[in-house]
């Protein structure tokens, strides 16, 4: 988390640059940000039909601890890893490419386009060693969480979409 911020601060990029502002949310982007709840609310618990899914996270469903006890370690993991990983990708590279391709003279919507490619790109990379259908997922939910990130101008709404996704998750591979 320090060292992208540090190298952003030394570029001489503001907070803003980094989508570390207050989020714009106006009619469209709350109608976006209410279709990519439903979108999520109606596919997380898909992955309740995928055995690997469920094998991989057995250690979420294991009867013999104590479901508060589940609960406190995949809160404490989750929010630990959240805010650095929201801050990397969509601060840093989404926000931070659309700005270093500004400064190079490449017009705003392509600069955005290749930047939600490309942090798609990093996000997939990441969730490979993760179940298939998680990766796949990757393809459409780091897209839409970076749309909401411009559409918004800030990386605070993707972060709470993405505590959604982790919320939900906890509580179909739990069940």
């Amino acid at each position: 988390l320090l060292t992208p911020l540090a190298l952003a601060f030394a570029l001489g990029w503001s907070a803003a640059d980094l989508g570390l502002s207050r989020p714009r949310l106006d009619r469209g982007s709350l109608l976006f940000i209410l279709a990519c709840v439903i979108l999520i609310c109606g596919v997380i618990p898909v992955i309740r039909l995928a055995p690997d899914y469920l094998a991989r996270y057995a250690t979420w469903r294991n009867a013999a601890v104590p479901l508060a006890v589940r609960l406190e370690q995949f809160s404490l993991f989750t929010i630990s890893s959240l805010l650095g990983w929201e801050f990397l990708h969509r601060g840093f590279l989404l926000f931070g490419l659309r700005r270093a391709c500004a400064m190079g003279g490449i017009p705003e919507d392509l600069s955005r386009h290749m930047a939600v490619c490309v942090t798609a790109t990093f996000e997939v990379l990441f969730h490979f060693t993760k179940p298939g259908m998680e990766a796949a997922g990757m393809l459409l939910a780091s897209p839409l969480l970076s749309i909401a990130a411009f559409r918004t101008g800030s990386l605070w709404v993707p972060l709470g979409l993405h505590l959604m996704i982790e919320g939900l998750f906890f509580l179909v591979i739990s069940s």
